[in-house]
């Protein structure tokens, strides 16, 4: 999986895993800024589900490129919530 992620050529990819009290989050933004586009995600983790999408939604609109316009993706959580 990882060999595929890193063709994109994007940056680093890792495949993880969690044990089943931790959730993961993931917030993107699609759009431009500055004059440039931009395809940004972000990570954010939690021991609930609401925390890890509050993580990622506070990462991903912390970046000044994305000017608070990110979208929740998906949040798991290690024990099936």
């Amino acid at each position: 999986m990882a060999t595929k992620c890193s063709a994109f050529g994007r940056g680093a990819c890792k495949v993880i895993g969690f044990v089943g009290s931790l959730c993961a989050g993931l917030a993107s933004y699609n759009g431009s800024h500055s004059g440039k586009r931009y395809r940004l995600a972000f990570t954010g983790g939690g021991t609930t589900a609401s925390e890890a999408q509050s993580a990622a939604l506070n990462r991903c609109n912390g970046d000044s490129r994305t000017r608070n316009r990110c979208q929740l993706r998906t949040v798991v959580c290690g024990d099936g919530r």
